[in-house]
C-alpha cells in the first residue's frame, strides 16, 4: 500500500526524533530534501541504522567487517573526509568550523599592515604550513605578490567548511573580474567579461592598484583571445556532434537469428 503524504511526513518526524534522543544534531551531516521527503527519509533511515550499529561497536574496522565501510552522510566529499566528519559528529565535536579554527590556539593572526615584506613572507610560510598540517592546502599562483596572497589567506580563515582533510584553496572562484590572481593567470588574461566591456579595459579589483593597472589596449587583446576560444569551442562541439551522428548511423540492432537462439525443427 502506497504511503500517503501524511504518512511520509510523520515518518520524517519520527526519524528526526530518534536523532534527538541520541543528542545528535543532523545539520552537520545531512542534506535535507524538503521537496522530496521520501528521499530524505531513506537517507535518515540509512544514517540511523548505521549510527546505531556504530554505537554498539565504536569501531570503524568492525563496520568494515559488517560490510558497511562508508558513513552515509550528506553531502559526501570522500570516504576519508566523510569518516572524519562522522566521527566528530558522533563524538559531539564541532563538524562545521571556520578555517581559522584549524590553527593552534596559541597562534596569533598578525594583520598584514603590521609586517614588513620580509616578515610577511615568513609569516605566510608559517601560516600555510600550519594549515597544511590540518589538511588545508593553499595553492595560489607562485607569481602573485606575497602580500596579496597573505591577504587572501587571512580572508579565507573566516570561511566555514565541513572539517576533515583534503581541502585545497587555489583562490579561483571562476569569476575573473573579482580575482586578485587575474594579471598572472592565463585564463584571466584570455577571457573577456561584461565588466571588461563596461570598463573599456580589463577590469581589475581595487586591491591590485598598487601592483598593476590595465591599459585600454587590454580590452582589444582579451576580446581577440575570447574570440579564438569561442571558435575553438564551436569547432570542438561540431566535431563531437559529427562523431555522435556517425556513431548513430553505424549502430545496428542485432538480428534475431540462429546466432542468438536455438531454433527447433518443431
Amino acid at each position: 500500500m502506497r504511503k500517503t503524504d501524511g504518512d511520509i511526513y510523520l515518518e520524517n518526524q519520527r526519524l528526526k526524533k530518534e536523532f534527538e534522543k541520541l543528542n545528535l544534531p543532523l545539520d552537520a551531516v545531512m542534506e535535507f530534501v524538503p521537496y522530496n521527503l521520501e528521499i530524505e527519509n531513506r537517507r535518515l533511515e540509512n544514517l540511523l541504522n548505521y549510527t546505531k550499529k556504530y554505537l554498539e561497536c565504536r569501531s570503524q574496522k568492525v563496520m568494515e567487517l559488517l560490510d558497511q565501510p562508508f558513513a552515509p552522510i550528506f553531502p559526501g566529499i570522500s570516504p576519508e573526509n566523510d569518516w572524519l566528519r562522522f566521527e566528530k559528529w558522533i563524538n559531539g565535536e564541532q563538524v562545521i568550523q571556520k578555517t581559522k579554527d584549524r590553527l593552534p590556539e596559541n597562534y596569533n593572526i598578525i594583520p598584514a599592515s603590521e609586517l614588513s615584506d620580509d616578515e610577511l613572507e615568513k609569516e605566510l610560510d608559517k601560516l600555510c604550513r600550519l594549515l597544511a598540517e590540518t589538511g588545508y592546502y593553499v595553492g595560489l599562483r607562485d607569481d602573485v605578490p606575497a602580500r596579496l596572497v597573505y591577504q587572501m589567506v587571512l580572508e579565507g580563515l573566516e570561511e566555514e567548511d565541513m572539517g576533515g582533510g583534503g581541502w585545497h584553496n587555489d583562490g579561483c572562484s571562476g569569476y575573473c573580474p573579482g580575482c586578485i590572481q587575474r594579471p598572472w593567470c592565463d585564463s584571466g588574461q584570455e577571457l573577456c567579461w561584461d565588466e571588461d566591456e563596461k570598463a573599456g579595459k580589463m577590469d581589475l579589483v581595487k586591491d591590485l592598484e598598487d601592483y598593476v593597472s590595465a591599459t585600454p589596449v587590454s580590452l582589444y587583446l582579451i576580446q581577440e583571445t575570447q574570440k579564438k576560444r569561442d571558435e575553438e569551442m564551436k569547432k570542438i562541439r561540431s566535431e563531437m556532434d559529427e562523431d555522435r551522428d556517425r556513431s548513430d548511423d553505424d549502430f545496428e540492432l542485432p538480428k534475431l537469428g540462429d546466432e542468438l537462439f536455438d531454433v527447433s525443427d518443431n
